[in-house]
């Protein structure tokens, strides 16, 4: 998955399925309309500089961006402002800079995330977890043998004192 970005170390962000989540594996998701999630693309590639209203129209409808309004984008912020509350983040990332546009907040930290990093470590982690599992297994076992040895113990010797 390429373009996987980790915003504010927290929650990540998928482009390409326009998704927030705060695992990488997305097990639990958020997700966004095709227009905010291009709005949150393009703030991150433009990070600390003003993406203005016709910038942000063409970048998202193309040709047909000449017919939308501002109040258009600014639905689609909205939706995007709620929908990064709901996934973790409580402060604003997005700052509306009035009659010209959105900007990311300079100080939101934004982290391309290598997924074949990023899987290799939670590889490694579930595989650790199974050991630990596989151990916890094994000393029950051990466990319930011993307990078991020790009533048939207990039992031949009290079948050897009364008989």
């Amino acid at each position: 998955m390429k373009g996987l970005y980790l915003l504010n170390n927290h929650i990540y962000f998928d482009p390409v399925c326009g998704q927030l989540s705060s695992s990488p594996c997305f097990s639990s998701k958020v997700a966004l309309s095709k227009p905010a999630s291009h709005c949150l693309k393009l703030l991150i590639s433009k990070q600390g500089e003003i993406c203005c209203y016709p910038y942000l129209s063409n970048q998202i409808w193309g040709e047909r961006g000449k017919w939308m309004s501002n109040n258009t984008i600014h639905q689609h912020i909205y939706q995007l402002r709620h929908r990064l509350k709901k996934a973790g983040i409580e402060r604003e990332l997005i700052i509306t800079v009035p009659r010209k546009g959105f900007q990311l907040c300079p100080n939101v930290a934004v982290l391309p995330v290598d997924l074949f990093n990023h899987e290799a470590a939670s590889d490694i982690a579930s595989s650790s977890e199974q050991r630990i599992l596989s151990g916890v297994t094994l000393s029950s076992w051990i466990l319930y043998t011993l307990i078991i040895m020790n009533v048939m113990l207990t039992l031949i010797l009290v079948a050897m004192i009364i008989g």
